[in-house]
């Protein structure tokens, strides 16, 4: 973890080093955060008031964290590491490309109906939030979604060479078009549309990109 410290960059051990052991088990801790964020997004709550949800004294996550801004940027990446992006990261060498991009697209239509609030994807909604503003934050946020059409690209250049998608296929464009769809497909959950609507959307999406399903047979 990196915390940001009047323009220097700490990393937790350094300050861990410098106070006091933690009273908590921090990734639980941040689980728990990124629940709270994901339910009513960054602007409505505030430090002393996700400290009462979590039960800990507000001074605990000032010590740990020092700003909303990084802890809320440190529950990101483990909300990020249990999202169905993370499928990424088992893709052998050999691996295609399409039956993992099926997988992500199919966790999503899972996942996205059975909130009981129906909240959509916490990233998509850090990025509609934030991304506008000219703050730290929003820089973070900005550097996030450029690192992240980035490994799409490498995924979508990968499949062109494994036979998966057309030579013709511009990997930029592709990989834009699926974070566009994704955000329309968190915005149709949060409207009410059922997994298998969600589902089908998909496939379509998928087909219609290059990525035919019954090549995987």
């Amino acid at each position: 973890m990196f915390l940001r410290r009047e323009g220097c960059v700490m990393s937790a051990a350094e300050e861990k080093a410098r106070g006091r052991p933690r009273s908590f088990d921090e990734e639980v801790l941040l689980a728990k955060v990124a629940d709270l964020f994901w339910k009513h997004g960054y602007e409505n709550l505030s430090l002393s008031g996700i400290a009462q949800a979590v039960g800990l004294p507000r001074a605990s996550l000032y010590n740990a964290f020092k700003s909303k801004e990084n802890l809320f940027l440190e529950a990101l990446q483990v909300y990020k590491s249990r999202s169905a992006h993370r499928l990424f990261a088992t893709l052998e060498d050999s691996d295609r490309v399409r039956p993992v991009l099926y997988q992500i697209f199919a966790d999503h239509c899972r996942v996205l109906p059975s909130q009981e609030k129906r909240q959509g994807c916490l990233v998509l909604n850090a990025i509609s939030e934030l991304i506008t503003a000219d703050t730290f934050l929003g820089e973070a946020i900005r550097e996030m979604c450029l690192q992240e059409t980035e490994m799409v690209i490498r995924f979508i250049e990968r499949a062109k060479r494994q036979g998966e998608l057309p030579l013709e296929a511009d990997p930029t464009m592709t990989a834009h078009l699926m974070m566009s769809f994704e955000f329309g497909l968190s915005s149709f959950s949060k409207n009410g549309m059922p997994e298998s609507q969600l589902r089908q959307m998909c496939h379509v999406f998928l087909k219609n990109l290059g990525f035919s399903r019954e090549a995987d047979a």
